[in-house]
């Protein structure tokens, strides 16, 4: 990096009064960063020699698409009420173009907080090779209000962030003596989340690389990580986090989730994981290698207490340090090679509210227990031979779907790999049929050990099955025994069909019910009456039965489920519970045809996703949002 000249800054004279000096908020960066951190494909360095006098925040652009902003510490922010339009925001910049095109910026300064957003100074122009001012007033004529309204904005800014990037390319930029002629009222905010469903949210790094995910999260978007293998990588938090943490002391929890998202590379303890700063001390939690999760399919929550037994205080003292928390950051290194992670519903605070949208139970007797996430999961199934549940893992790629366990010994590790999984069941032995929706066949696997082609087709043309089942007892006919396993072929093109084969021996399948026009079968379950029943995803107001000689008798619904997709029966209660794809609920179906919502609020049910356990009498519901 050239030395940049001390110049004389060029001053930008803008037409609004002064404020006479008073109290402010100023950053010389006369001997550090002061807290100020650069958002985008960078990393930001303190340069003692150089600045406007000596002393800046240097900006290296790695130029790979993301745009750089500076975003402030925590003593910018709070409640700007008391600031009005004699007051004013500047800062100073120094930039040189080595490659690409300038930019023309859209904003200079922007305001951010739960009441809305603002923008000051579009397609400002920035001069080069010379130290330049660029200031605005806080009159709210000359701010873009982009969200909410002025006044709802300056009553709780939890971001201010300055424009720092001018090449669509390569660049060298240095800001200096950012100044904000007010003081803010400082707030704090028992609970803070960062769930990357919006952007970055102000999170930086350094000696890695982060980009912002729309979705794979737990749920919705993310954050995805990629450590190059470097010493000291880590991610900050952002300054909405930071400052009086007293009131959190023994009640207080910082919680995150976790992905692994490569495998290659062994992972490693992390021995400062989660650090705290400030100048009453410093502390760290350490995290083993034992600890990170194990699958690349599989989100991992963790919870560390604010409370001093679970941290390792490195200087100063607890309270002093809980007094004034200058810097939150989160080591990266987890793996001795490269490695890629996500990082999701990051929470700091007390009496939090989920940062996943819990499911709302509509009928009484049920209660939600709790959750797993599985990237990717499709089909649902448990193995009663020793009561371990079990998903199947859809168009994440040939190198990750397959059948999983999510319960047991070792949950998340796949035990077997298959293309385009579709339904799945076990039988009391423990041996696993997964039907394969565009090879058209159906596998017989035990466990990890085997696998072989048990169908490999039901009808000439387009073969898609589906959602399978076991005859009942006395559920008997020409093409069907008690004990057969019945399939739906849905067909996506071609014929929509019933068929039925032994689990005895492979490659005798037999046609049960055929094509009967416009129906699109997707599951299928032993009901409580001795016969089996099927769900039409086209049709939102019958379930229908099957009779051992292939005839079906509608139930007519009493309202409407769209788009059902998933069928299991509870023979104690005489009920079947069914997902309704079209509006995100579960409803329990009656021996009558009475329609009960049981638990609304999931965003994307999936194909054959229910499973009930009637020992323990839960049901299992994959949620594909």
């Amino acid at each position: 990096m050239r030395p940049v000249p001390r110049l004389l800054p060029l001053v930008v004279f803008l037409l609004f009064a002064v404020r006479p000096a008073g109290a402010q908020v100023a950053t010389p960066f006369d001997a550090d960063l002061e807290g100020w951190t650069i958002l985008g494909d960078n990393s930001s360095s303190w340069l003692p020699a150089t600045g406007n006098p000596p002393g800046c925040l240097s900006v290296d652009d790695l130029a790979t698409g993301q745009l750089n902003l500076a975003a402030s510490p925590a003593s910018y922010l709070g409640d700007w009420s008391a600031l009005d339009s004699l007051d004013t925001l500047s800062f100073q910049v120094y930039f040189v173009q080595t490659g690409g095109s300038l930019l023309s910026p859209p904003w200079m300064f922007r305001l951010t907080g739960p009441g809305g957003e603002a923008t000051a100074l579009p397609g400002y122009s920035v001069p080069q090779n010379v130290w330049h001012t660029v200031a605005t007033s806080l009159d709210p004529a000359d701010w873009t209000i982009v969200s909410g309204t002025w006044e709802t904005i300056l009553a709780d800014v939890t971001e201010l962030t300055l424009y720092a990037e001018y090449v669509n390319g390569t660049e060298e930029v240095y800001l200096d003596n950012i100044h904000l002629s007010g003081t803010p009222v400082v707030m704090f905010h028992p609970c803070v989340t960062s769930t990357w469903n919006t952007g970055s949210e102000g999170w930086s790094f350094s000696l890695a690389s982060s980009s912002v995910q729309g979705s794979g999260g737990n749920p919705g978007g993310y954050l995805r990580i990629t450590d190059p293998n470097s010493t000291g990588g880590h991610v900050l938090a952002p300054a909405r986090y930071l400052g009086d943490w007293s009131s959190l002391d023994g009640v207080g929890t910082v919680s995150f989730d976790l992905h692994r998202y490569t495998a290659s590379a062994a992972v490693q303890d992390q021995p400062s994981f989660l650090r705290l700063s400030g100048p009453g001390g410093e502390a760290h939690v350490s995290l083993a290698a034992a600890d990170l999760p194990v699958s690349t399919l599989t989100w991992k929550s963790f919870s560390f207490p604010v409370d001093s037994t679970a941290w390792t205080l490195d200087s100063g003292t607890w309270s002093g340090l809980l007094a004034n928390v200058l810097e939150m950051r989160m080591g990266t290194d987890f793996a001795t090679g490269s490695s890629i992670w996500g990082l999701d519903n990051f929470t700091r605070g007390t009496g939090c509210p989920p940062a996943i949208p819990p499911v709302t139970v509509e009928r009484d007797g049920i209660t939600a227990c709790a959750s797993i996430s599985v990237e990717g999961g499709g089909g649902l199934a448990r193995n009663p031979a020793d009561g371990v549940l079990h998903v199947l893992v859809r168009d994440q790629g040939s190198s990750l779907d397959g059948v999983y366990p999510v319960t047991g010994d070792v949950p998340g590790a796949r035990i077997q790999a298959y293309s385009q999984p579709a339904g799945l069941i076990f039988d009391h032995d423990g041996d696993g049929y997964v039907s394969l929706d565009y090879p058209g066949t159906v596998q017989r696997f035990v466990g990890a050990d085997s696998t072989q082609a048990w169908v490999t087709g039901f009808h000439s043309g387009d073969d898609d099955p589906f959602g399978m089942a076991f005859a009942p007892a006395g559920f008997s006919g020409a093409a069907v025994s008690p004990g057969d396993i019945v399939v739906c072929d849905r067909g996506n093109s071609g014929a929509d069909e019933i068929w039925t084969f032994s689990p005895d021996a492979p490659e005798n399948e037999m046609l049960l019910v055929g094509d009967p026009g416009n129906v699109d079968w997707f599951d299928i379950a032993a009901g409580y009456d001795g016969r089996l029943w099927v769900a039409d995803a086209l049709d939102a107001d019958s379930l229908y039965a099957i009779e051992p000689d292939g005839s079906l008798h509608g139930l007519a619904l009493s309202i409407p489920v769209g788009g059902m997709r998933a069928l299991v029966a509870d023979l104690a209660d005489s009920c079947f519970y069914v997902s309704g794809f079209d509006t995100g609920t579960v409803y329990r179906v009656g021996a009558d045809g009475t329609v009960e919502a049981v638990a609304s609020g999931f965003t994307g049910l999936s194909l054959t996703g229910l499973e009930f356990d009637p020992g323990s009498r839960t049901l299992w519901v994959m949620d594909g949002g």
